[in-house]
């Protein structure tokens, strides 16, 4: 009858220890990431004649539009981590980064995530960025790389005029730490190469030429 309890009580301890490993374990937490930019967003005051740019929510393709962060498993394999999310979806989180980075970046130009945000005149005449991006995820080669296109139409009367600039890109930027926080970061810096690019691009070609 001893033997019979004592076998009773070892079998419950060891089922509750399992358990209790089970939930603990790292592999079983969620664990979520965002960009680490806080830059000042100081817009200046701009009169209804100066130039104005809204930013379209970026569009993602296949994997990469999961709230799981990508990882390229092979040439021809994408997989989204079950247990590493974006703290917020990911078009939102590039959206604020690049509406941070283009404010900095174009102290001239009044910058927008919505139309309706921008001064009254300015509402029927302005340009528009967007963007669409079908990588956007870590590598093969212990790296984190970014691929689709921008490009930037102008509207007049409210109506999509024409498309003025129609860019390509793929940045890939080296890890310099292993796991997805060093995957992250380097994500963050080649997303910052795409904005401040095409802010340049929009600085040499339009602002310049008005």
């Amino acid at each position: 009858m001893i033997a019979h309890r004592f076998m009773r009580h070892l079998l419950f301890t060891l089922c509750s220890g399992l358990l209790l490993s089970g939930c603990s374990s790292p592999s079983s937490e969620i664990e979520y990431y965002q960009f680490a930019q806080n830059l000042p967003i100081n817009q200046p005051i701009v009169a209804p004649a100066s130039t104005a740019l809204v930013l379209a929510d970026p569009i993602l393709f296949g994997a990469i539009s999961n709230r799981g962060i990508a990882m390229k498993h092979s040439a021809n394999q994408m997989r989204s981590a079950r247990a590493h999310l974006w703290d917020q979806p990911l078009d939102g989180m590039l959206l604020n980064s690049a509406e941070q980075q283009l404010i900095a970046a174009l102290p001239d130009v009044f910058v927008s995530k919505k139309r309706s945000a921008l001064p009254y005149s300015n509402q029927q005449h302005h340009y528009e960025l967007q963007w669409e991006l079908t990588e956007f995820n870590g590598g093969l080669t212990h790296n984190a790389e970014i691929s689709g296109l921008w490009r930037i139409i102008k509207f007049n009367n409210g109506l999509a005029n024409v498309v003025l600039l129609n860019q390509y890109f793929n940045v890939s930027v080296d890890l310099t730490q292993d796991g997805y926080s060093g995957l992250v970061q380097a994500l963050e810096q080649a997303w910052q190469q795409v904005v401040l690019q095409s802010a340049k691009e929009f600085e040499q070609h339009i602002i310049h030429n008005n």
